[in-house]
């Protein structure tokens, strides 16, 4: 597979998450050509979840995928460590909460990431479900979309300008201040937007550059119906003939039988073949990326790390 990149789910979350297991996991990723690795976003997590989750799938319950109480380490500083320990990985949050944090932080923090790491960060964005972590960070649930929008407007006027930042919001206003932004790459941190709906995709033709929707629901035809959406709806926000991308964010469980429908289920459950061949279907869809996401030790996650890149092709020349 020449054009399909492959990410992964960084073990920052879990009983062994630490700097041993990113350490291990970033290098191993690095060293076998995965072209990513992706953290997730919480700051709290309820003990009783009331929140319905939604890419849950079909045969499982609306919980959250990780249990409340094991370790979650905090997403920024997760990746910032990782810009320290790998060398050539894209490294990215899939999907930072953008209400959790004031446009003005989340501008400071990509871009000092995106320093750090020499321009190998990505800011992947959403708007966030869990109403129960919004109340404890005292950000508003019901305006969230308009917020999320606001941020990626605040995000595309610091990131472009060199000198003071002006910006009247309706939820955040800055009038001639420094941010120094990020110029690692010599042009802005890519923004994946996320979310399944006909909003996410909307979004993103008018503020992002890559759709990063959840497996569930999303099916290659799906993949491939979007990306001509997407053009035609960034020509009509006045961003020209510019290129949406897709990337998928997917769990993986790799089993001997195949459990079905990934787009049903909300995961690729099955043998590595059957994995190899999902892929497959989706690339020829027009998939850009895929973030693989799963579970375990250190060692585990290495083993299938080695076990997927054996299955799809990959090699540290990628």
């Amino acid at each position: 597979m020449s054009r399909l990149k492959i990410g992964v789910l960084a073990p920052h979350t879990g009983n062994a998450a630490g700097p041993s297991a990113l350490r291990e996991v970033g290098r191993a990723a690095e060293d076998l050509g995965y072209d990513s690795m992706w953290v997730g976003d919480h700051i709290v997590l309820p003990a009783v979840q009331e929140s319905s989750y939604p890419y849950g799938g079909e045969d499982v319950d609306d919980s959250y995928e990780v249990p409340s109480d094991r370790p979650f380490l905090e997403a920024t500083t997760s990746l910032a460590y990782l810009s320290a320990v790998t060398e050539q990985i894209t490294l990215g949050v899939s999907v930072a909460i953008l209400p959790y944090r004031p446009p003005a932080v989340w501008a400071k923090t990509i871009g000092t990431l995106d320093v750090l790491a020499e321009g190998r960060i990505v800011m992947g964005a959403g708007v966030g479900w869990l109403k129960e972590e919004f109340d404890v960070l005292g950000a508003e649930f019901s305006t969230r979309g308009r917020q999320v929008d606001e941020t990626l407007r605040f995000l595309r006027t610091t990131w472009a300008q060199d000198g003071p930042v002006s910006f009247d919001g309706e939820f955040s206003r800055v009038d001639g201040m420094h941010i120094n932004p990020s110029r690692a790459r010599g042009s802005t941190p890519p923004v994946w937007v996320g979310g399944n709906g006909l909003t996410a995709r909307r979004r993103t033709a008018r503020l992002g550059d890559v759709w990063h929707p959840h497996v569930r629901t999303t099916s290659p035809a799906l993949v491939h119906a979007s990306r001509e959406e997407m053009g035609e709806l960034a020509a009509a926000a006045g961003r020209g003939d510019v290129e949406i991308g897709v990337a998928l964010h997917c769990p993986l469980v790799l089993t001997e039988r195949v459990g079905g429908s990934p787009c049903e289920l909300g995961r690729v459950e099955g043998p590595p073949a059957f994995l190899a061949d999902t892929l497959g279907a989706y690339e020829e869809a027009g998939l850009d990326h895929i973030v693989l996401t799963f579970g375990g030790s250190p060692s585990r996650r290495i083993r299938t790390l080695e076990t997927v890149a054996d299955a799809v092709g990959l090699s540290a020349s990628r």
